[in-house]
């Protein structure tokens, strides 16, 4: 899997660009840097961009995850 945000730093927004490699069900989670969900994003597509809009989220570091689901 491979994830990639851009820009990084972000102030208003951000572009998370993905490949699971094959994941055909899987969440991209956004967390603080205290593990707190801040964002997900549900079943999303194998390969794909998501454009995050970061002007509400606080000052800071933030993590971001790919979760496969398991059926």
């Amino acid at each position: 899997m491979r994830l990639s945000l851009v820009p990084n730093p972000a102030r208003d927004k951000v572009t998370i660009v993905y490949n699971l490699n094959g994941t055909s069900d899987a969440d991209i989670l956004i967390m603080d840097m205290y593990g707190n969900l801040v964002s997900r994003f549900n079943h999303v597509s194998p390969i794909g961009r998501i454009e995050v809009n970061t002007s509400q989220y606080g000052s800071g570091v933030y993590s971001v995850a790919a979760i496969r689901n398991r059926k």
